[in-house]
């Protein structure tokens, strides 16, 4: 996104210069409604000075000051405070100065000709706050400002009563502070253009950071599954699976209670990769894993796949007979699956054989005692014919 301001101050594309208007106007909303507060307090209060220094003429100057200027300033100022017409602040401020500024101009022939100094300084005041308290954007500051300055000289030369270089030096002071006012009211609305193209980068550069940090969330979460499940299966791995029972383990420590495992290897698993495909075998896999899946439904319980085609399930404050019936339960599922293995010696369907082992954690033994006899139970099974769940311990 580009960071640059055009130098006649409106930014080629239409929505984008309507978004800095409203950016604009919301920013400086509160300076805006202060600086108007002070200087209709500063108009009201200048009325004093009226009749201390002129008062001769302070009926008149008390005319134009309250009775032709300030109504219809109040009104507007009014109109800018109630926020009912945010996108005409703007225009009624310029309104207001420039009422104002024609007020101030109108008491000069008034006032006697010692007296001329006294509204060209409310007209300087004026000038100066147009440019810059007022945060008026350059095109209605410099409407203001130069509106002032011609009005000025057409009332003193009508007027007739001013010297020429009473004229001369106030159209000097008052044209070099319109230039320079100009020149404030441009760089500060360029600062300001350009403050709402950083901000907007800035917003689009986090929003972007944000959207980067939700995919590398996503993708740390999937990297943290991989690294804990088995991609093919989606169960625990042997590193997050040593890890929860662990804990499971000293719990049972803790608490006394006893814990079980349950070792489970797929039969002839090597015929059903030769006879069906790698494909086939990984489905048969994913099948196993979901009986088990459904076998361990506790909180605490663990299944995992350690590995080929070898599976654990844990269950804690399970005693070996209950944990057996587990198992068979597994085994009865997986066979009722039906799913072909007609190579096998063990017959056509796909079956498991199943190890289980149950201790009470204490002093004398260890998580891996608990894996040593279910793998023992398991090793039975296998030499027994397979297909079936024996128990130990």
């Amino acid at each position: 996104m580009k960071t640059r301001v055009p130098a006649e101050l409106k930014f080629p594309q239409a929505e984008t210069e309507r978004l800095f208007l409203r950016y604009y106007r919301w920013s400086y909303r509160q300076q805006l409604r202060l600086s108007l507060l002070l200087a209709l307090l500063g108009w009201i209060v200048f009325g004093v000075f009226d009749g201390l220094y002129y008062p001769e003429v302070a009926h008149s100057l008390w005319r134009i000051r309250y009775l032709y200027v300030l109504p219809p300033v109040l009104v507007l100022v009014a109109a800018v405070w109630s926020g009912r017409f945010p996108k005409l602040d703007r225009l009624f401020v310029t309104a207001a100065i420039i009422i104002a500024g024609l007020g101030v101009i109108a008491m000069a022939p008034v006032l006697p000709p010692e007296g001329r100094d006294y509204p060209f300084s409310g007209l300087m005041l004026i000038t100066f706050l147009t440019y810059t308290t007022f945060r008026l954007r350059f095109v209605w500051a410099t409407t203001a400002g130069l509106s002032l300055l011609v009005a000025y000289n057409l009332v003193v030369l009508r007027s007739g009563t001013f010297s020429s270089e009473a004229i001369v030096m106030a159209d000097f002071f008052l044209t070099t502070t319109n230039l320079f006012g100009m020149l404030a009211a441009y760089l500060l609305e360029y600062d300001s253009r350009r403050t709402f193209l950083l901000l907007r980068q800035l917003r689009e550069s986090r929003r972007r950071l944000w959207g980067v940090n939700r995919d590398m969330e996503r993708i740390n979460a999937r990297l943290h599954s991989l690294a804990r499940t088995d991609e093919l299966t989606g169960l625990a791995n042997r590193r997050s699976f040593y890890e929860a029972f662990g804990r499971e383990w000293n719990r049972a420590r803790r608490y006394g209670g006893p814990i079980s495992a349950v070792m489970l290897d797929i039969d002839h698993f090597k015929e059903v990769n030769d006879r069906y495909g790698h494909q086939t075998g990984d489905e048969y896999l994913r099948s196993v894993a979901q009986v088990l899946s459904r076998a361990a439904q506790r909180a605490g319980d663990l299944v995992a796949r350690l590995g080929g085609e070898e599976f654990i399930l844990v269950l804690p404050g399970t005693v070996a007979r209950e944990a057996a019936r587990v198992a068979e339960r597994v085994r009865r599922e997986l066979e009722e699956l039906a799913l072909p293995n007609v190579d096998a010696p063990t017959g056509p369907r796909l079956t498991i054989s199943a190890g289980v082992a149950s201790l009470r954690p204490g002093e004398d033994n260890s998580p891996d005692d608990l894996i040593r006899l279910a793998d023992e139970a398991l090793y039975r099974a296998k030499e027994e014919g397979r297909n079936r769940v024996v128990c130990q311990g």
